[in-house]
């Protein structure tokens, strides 16, 4: 299926085939959750599941288990040990899950952490600084 600007908006699941991406954010900052909600809109083929504040043990153990979104959107300030094996862990339970992580800085010790995620995902994972996007295109480039 193509919108109006010609672009195909179909994504391939372990199921099936499917005209929408089905989204989860986890995103500290409130300026961003209300950004992701009137960027990843119904009509251009995205549904968001849920935005939540913090990658709490309900959203991990039984929040993400039960809605199974195609990519989970991970906006924080920086990267925490906590948060790494969080998601080391999500990608080996659900590895056709699409991982994109936007921060606010990093470091070398955030870079090192990073690499961890790297070495065990086996589905797609996208790295951006929250600053360097400024506009919606990219966003729906990243996802």
């Amino acid at each position: 299926m193509a919108d109006n600007r010609g672009r195909i908006k179909t994504t391939l699941t372990a199921e099936k085939k499917t005209d929408t991406i089905s989204l989860f954010f986890i995103e500290n900052q409130e300026m961003f959750s209300v950004f992701y909600r009137n960027a990843f809109l119904p009509e251009d083929g995205y549904q968001i599941l849920g935005i939540e504040p913090e990658f709490t043990p309900v959203i991990f153990d039984g929040v993400l288990p039960s809605l199974a979104p195609d990519v989970l959107v991970i906006g924080t300030r920086d990267l925490s040990q906590l948060l790494i094996e969080r998601v080391t862990d999500l990608s080996v339970r659900f590895p056709a899950m699409g991982l994109a992580m936007l921060f606010d800085f990093y470091d070398t010790e955030g870079i090192k952490l990073l690499r961890k995620i790297v070495k065990n995902r086996s589905s797609g994972l996208a790295v951006y600084l929250k600053s360097s996007i400024t506009r919606t295109e990219q966003i729906h480039s990243i996802i």
